[in-house]
Parts: structure tokens; sequence; C-alpha cells
């Protein structure tokens, strides 16, 4: 398993149930350049990724859920 730095805290945390992502986009045509996550706490505490302006929400950021 690895573990990602949360981008508002910059503590470890696993990408567990509760945890956000996000995946950035660049160029053109739009592909994808990089990942950030949220922690558990930092998502509650500031809530969830926008979605990146022309990428459908689905593919662009979301929510961790329980498997």
């Amino acid at each position: 398993m690895s573990y990602r730095n949360c981008d508002r805290c910059g503590r470890f945390h696993d990408h567990g149930p509760g945890s956000a992502w996000r995946m950035i986009f660049s160029g053109w045509p739009r592909f994808p350049d990089h990942d950030i996550s949220r922690c558990r706490a930092c998502v509650e505490k500031y809530g969830p990724f926008e979605p990146q302006e022309g990428i459908k929400p689905e593919y662009s950021c979301g929510i961790v859920k329980n498997e």
C-alpha cells in the first residue's frame, strides 16, 4: 500500500474511505498529468475537490467510498 501526502496539511495518509482524490489534466488534447489527494480530516474540514473545468466530474475528482 502506498501513502500519499495531503494537499492541505501535508500529512501522509492511506487512500481509504472518506479521503478525496483529484486528477489534474493538462495539454491539448487533455491528458492526465498528475493526481493529488486529501486526507479524511481535511475533507471534513475544507470539503472535497472541485472538478476541473472542461472535464467530466466523475473523471476529474471524487471521494473514496466504503468498499
